[in-house]
């Protein structure tokens, strides 16, 4: 049996409708991987993220969770995390601030 494992994904550019198609196409394909119980998706390079790139993430979750696994997001720059904050996005969706923290939510 293969263990279960933890992605980490680095993004780039914005979380905005206008460029959402292809990141959705990405994380689709990821949902196939039959071991995967966890995503931890890198924020640092995000410049900028709209009610639709929340909405991506909150989809992603739920998912992920369906199938019992998780999303954290890692390093968010101080504007996207007030954002997510503003949202309550952080109820659904851990916000992890280093390496040492995804470390941590990897073993849980």
């Amino acid at each position: 049996m293969k263990t279960k494992e933890v992605k980490i994904v680095p993004l780039q550019g914005d979380l905005v409708s206008d460029n959402l198609d292809q990141l959705k196409a990405n994380f689709l394909f990821l949902l196939k991987t039959k071991n995967l119980r966890g995503l931890i998706l890198q924020m640092e390079q995000v410049r900028l993220i709209d009610v639709a790139g929340m909405s991506l993430l909150v989809d992603l979750s739920l998912k992920l969770k369906a199938r019992g696994g998780r999303l954290a997001l890692l390093k968010a720059n101080p504007q996207i995390a007030h954002q997510l904050l503003v949202a309550e996005l952080f109820r659904f969706i851990p916000l992890l601030g280093d390496e040492n923290q995804a470390r941590q939510w990897m073993k849980q």
